[in-house]
């Protein structure tokens, strides 16, 4: 049995959602081929030496590139049995396996896809594999059992200085993207890990971890980036794996992403990861105004913002907040609030300007889709973008997210200054509320250079 795994889009690292089900695979003597669609070219020859194709799809956008890829498969090889795994997997089950899809297994899925893979095979019921959904088949939960993980299996994907790079300005370094833990504790309702893991936090083994960090650093990382939902859901954990990381690697610089109320819960211990290497922290604000964090249920509001802020400073530690730009319940002052709050917080060069374009998903199983629906707000599912429609009562912040965007996707397209590009988009939302124009944009020269990844974050 021959199994090709695929990546469409996995923000621009070298993919752990294929690294990991390789080893696994291999382990059960299952003959991998690997393909990163986002850097590769997937040719004919290798569809054509498998019998199942498995599409890893963590998230929104990779979903999107993950279904055309099967029908694209599809048309090469029709008999070849694909298979969607990661979190999306789950969520959408319905729709791919109506749309080009065989089974797909969520949660914990490496077991599921092993199962798969061996039940094909054999030629058996393949609709018995742990935690997999075929088509025609049952409704399965997703797989959410402990695991013992084996190393990742890297030595199939391009080398890393074809990804994502650490820019500090004058400096670049290759950077290494592994999982301290899957899941979250958390249970936000805009989030799409809450309806497949229900709170739930899986730990991956300390020493299989160092062990792959070990074995970036040999492929030439000099940064590492910890990609868990929320690196201090466990915060023991965590901590060992930076000391010992730290001990053996003391020249390696990293960052992870926490909720804001982590950073203020757990202090010294970011005060202790800024002292290990953190250059920066990535963390979910989403909103400023208190009515949309009720309804988000993020557990924060804009003084703990401050608070998180000056703790990740005193660490030497950059944060780097996100943003759910538009919501039906943001209002045209709630948007210019963002941007001035922005402004004020030096932040410009912390948030890139997609940022301030992201708009509310509703995909299926979201928390949301009971209070949207109660309000009146909810739209149909539209299958093909993976997530329900919903219009803003007020036309004016439907609009103002078309103008932005398109500010937004010029502005990338010809290279702009990430100050310039934030100026005009406070004149355009001013604009929208009459409020007058913003000022001009400082001259690049008076700022500092901000650590960053080359690819920003959004999904």
């Amino acid at each position: 049995m021959n199994a090709l795994l695929c990546s469409t889009y996995e923000l621009g690292h070298q993919p752990l959602g294929l690294a990991s089900p390789v080893a696994w695979l291999r382990r059960a003597g299952v003959q991998v081929e690997c393909r990163d669609l986002t850097i590769e070219t997937l040719d004919e020859s290798a569809v054509r030496r498998a019998d199942v194709v498995g599409i890893s799809v963590p998230m929104h956008t990779a979903i999107r590139l993950g279904a055309l890829l099967a029908r694209e498969i599809k048309a090469m090889k029709p008999e070849t049995h694909v298979c969607f795994y990661g979190l999306y997997a789950s969520l959408n089950g319905d729709y791919l396996l109506a749309n080009g899809g065989d089974s797909v297994v969520g949660g914990e899925y490496e077991p599921g896809l092993v199962d798969l893979v061996r039940r094909l095979e054999r030629r058996a019921d393949a609709a018995e594999a742990a935690g997999v959904r075929v088509a025609g088949g049952p409704r399965q939960a997703p797989f959410l059992g402990r695991l013992d993980f084996p190393l990742p299996a890297r030595d199939l994907l391009p080398p890393l200085d074809r990804y994502a790079y650490l820019d500090l300005g004058d400096e670049r370094r290759s950077v290494g993207y592994v999982e301290a833990s899957r899941g979250c504790a958390h249970t936000c309702r805009h989030c799409p890990i809450p309806p497949v893991y229900g709170g739930r936090v899986r730990i991956i083994q300390e020493d299989v971890l160092l062990d792959d960090i070990a074995q970036l650093v040999a492929l030439g990382a000099g940064h590492i980036d910890f990609g868990d939902p929320d690196f201090l859901n466990g915060v023991r954990h965590s901590l060992r794996v930076v000391r010992r990381m730290h001990g053996r690697f003391p020249h390696l610089t990293f960052n992870f992403t926490a909720k804001i109320e982590h950073l203020i819960e757990h202090a010294d211990a970011v005060e202790e990861l800024g002292e290990l290497g953190c250059l920066f922290v990535q963390s979910a604000v989403e909103s400023l105004s208190d009515r949309v964090l009720r309804y988000l249920e993020k557990g924060h509001a804009e003084a703990d913002v401050r608070r998180a802020r000056q703790i990740a400073n005193a660490a030497g530690i950059e944060l780097r907040p996100t943003f759910v730009a538009f919501t039906p319940w943001t209002t045209l002052d709630d948007y210019l609030a963002m941007l001035d709050f922005v402004e004020e917080m030096g932040w410009i060069d912390n948030v890139p300007p997609v940022q301030f374009t992201i708009r509310l998903l509703v995909p299926p199983g979201s928390l949301l889709i009971g209070p949207l629906r109660e309000e009146g707000r909810l739209g149909p599912l539209n299958e093909e973008q993976f997530s329900y429609e919903w219009r803003h009562p007020d036309p004016r912040m439907d609009e103002l997210h078309e103008r932005v965007s398109g500010l937004v996707e010029r502005a990338d397209a010809e290279g702009q200054d990430a100050w310039l590009t934030f100026y005009r988009l406070k004149s355009l939302a001013a604009s929208f509320a009459r409020v007058g124009r913003a000022p001009a944009a400082p001259a690049s020269s008076a700022r500092g250079r901000v650590p960053r990844l080359s690819e920003p974050w959004f999904c």
